[in-house]
C-alpha cells in the first residue's frame, strides 16, 4: 500500500488583474474584446500573466485568440518593470529579472496600449492570510493497476482545509505534487502527463474540500492558499 501526502500548506497573497475593454471603432457586426487575466503571487516568480482577445461574430461562436506583441509593464513604487513574451503562441508574458518582489501592502499597476488607447488596472497587495488547518496529512491506498480493480479500489476520506474568513474574502488553491517521478495512483490511463497541478475556483468559504479521487499520483503533495484582489479598469 502506497501514501500520498499532504506535505505543506503554504499561505500567500495574490492579486489578480481582469481587464476588458471594447475597440469603439468596431462596427456592430464584430467585437473585438482584449483581456487579461494576471495572477502576482506573493515572494514568487512573475510569469502568470496572459493577454487574449475575444472576437465576438455576428451569428457565430465567440473566438479566443492570443496577443504575443504587446508591450505590457508593471508599476510600483517608482519603478517600471517591462514583461516579455514567452515563447509561442501562448499570449503569456513575463518578467525576466529578480527585482520586481511582490509582498503584502505594495502597490501594482498594470498597463498596456490597445489601438492606440491605454488599458490599466491597479490593486493593492493584501495581507498575509491567516492561519490555516488540515484534517489528513498523511493517506494510503492501494495502487490500480487493471480496469476491474477501479470497482474495488477504497479512496481515503476527502480531505478538509479550514481558515478564518471574518471579511469574507475570496481564496484559491493551487495543489500540486512535488515529487521529481511520482507514481500514477491509477496506472493503465495513460492520459496525465507530467506531475500533478490544480488551481481552484475562487471561494469566499471558509474551508476547502480536496477530493481524494482528484489526485492521480502518490507522493508528496504542496497547498498553496491564496487571497484573490481583482480589478477591472478600462
Amino acid at each position: 500500500m502506497k501514501s500520498f501526502k499532504i506535505i505543506q500548506i503554504i499561505l500567500s497573497t495574490t492579486l489578480l488583474f481582469l481587464t476588458a475593454c471594447e475597440d469603439s471603432e468596431l462596427n456592430f457586426k464584430e467585437q473585438v474584446i482584449p483581456v487579461v487575466q494576471a495572477y502576482l503571487y506573493s515572494k514568487d516568480p512573475v510569469d502568470d500573466i496572459r493577454l487574449t482577445k475575444m472576437i465576438n461574430y455576428a451569428m457565430s461562436d465567440t473566438m479566443t485568440i492570443s496577443i504575443n506583441d504587446a508591450n505590457i509593464i508593471i508599476r510600483s513604487e517608482g519603478e517600471i518593470y517591462e514583461l516579455v513574451a514567452s515563447e509561442g503562441d501562448s499570449g503569456y508574458y513575463f518578467y525576466p529579472g529578480d527585482d520586481l518582489v511582490v509582498a503584502p501592502n505594495k502597490k501594482f499597476e498594470l498597463e498596456f496600449e490597445y489601438h492606440g488607447e491605454k488599458i490599466s488596472a491597479e490593486t493593492v497587495v493584501p495581507d498575509t492570510p491567516p492561519q490555516a488547518n488540515i484534517s489528513e496529512e498523511v493517506l494510503y491506498m492501494d495502487q490500480v493497476n487493471e480496469f476491474g480493480d477501479m470497482m474495488y479500489a477504497e479512496w481515503p476520506d476527502p480531505i478538509e482545509i479550514t481558515w478564518e474568513n471574518p471579511n469574507n474574502d475570496y481564496y484559491f488553491f493551487m495543489i500540486e505534487n512535488v515529487e521529481e517521478n511520482p507514481d500514477d495512483i491509477i496506472t493503465f490511463e495513460m492520459n496525465f502527463r507530467g506531475r500533478f497541478f490544480f488551481r481552484s475556483q475562487p471561494t469566499n468559504a471558509d474551508y476547502y474540500t480536496i477530493q481524494t479521487r482528484t489526485l492521480t499520483q502518490f507522493g508528496r503533495y504542496r497547498v498553496k492558499i491564496y487571497v484573490d484582489r481583482g480589478a477591472i479598469i478600462c
